[in-house]
């Protein structure tokens, strides 16, 4: 969901791709997907194929509720973009926006009794930024330290049991 990186950007059966603007066909309608698809045809469109991650995430919200996958990929691009926009403020509304979407797609794995206790979500930005004041705003070859990320993930605190049950905590 989102931009996908070109090696992903395979079309294999079972891995759907959702990108940019196109609406998602990939599963039933419902009533928020289809909301979900008008909007990315109706909002204006502040980057060429990057819509705004509200629309990704929540597209990717309706894909695990309906098809339960075992692997996702969601990229959000709005940190990235505003950055190279300049426009700090915006990137840091963006990133806690992100926090939240980690958070809300954490509650609803655990939620759903197929993810329970034994999902691991693994979150990692595809690079890292130059520094202030200026080199923020870029990344690449040319600006030290851009290569440079980190990473989060949120495992079970505790080993399933053998029958597949998990212990409550």
């Amino acid at each position: 969901m989102g931009h996908v990186p070109s090696d992903l950007q395979c079309r294999a059966p079972g891995f759907p791709v959702n990108a940019g603007y196109d609406a998602f066909t990939a599963i039933p309608p419902t009533p928020e997907l289809d909301l979900l698809n008008r909007l990315k045809d109706e909002l204006p469109r502040v980057w060429d194929g990057e819509p705004f991650d509200a629309i990704t995430f929540r597209t990717a919200l309706e894909f695990v509720k309906a098809r339960k996958p075992r692997g996702l990929y969601v990229s959000l691009g709005e940190t990235d973009e505003w950055a190279h926009a300049g426009h700090y403020a915006a990137y840091l509304d963006a990133a806690h926006r992100a926090d939240t979407y980690i958070s809300m797609l954490w509650n609803l794995l655990q939620s759903m009794p197929e993810y329970r206790g034994s999902t691991t979500l693994i979150f990692s930005p595809d690079h890292g930024r130059g520094e202030a004041p200026v080199q923020w705003k870029d990344h690449g070859e040319k600006v030290p330290d851009a290569s440079t990320s980190g990473w989060r993930s949120s495992v079970p605190t505790h080993e399933p049991l053998a029958s597949g049950r998990t212990p409550k905590p």
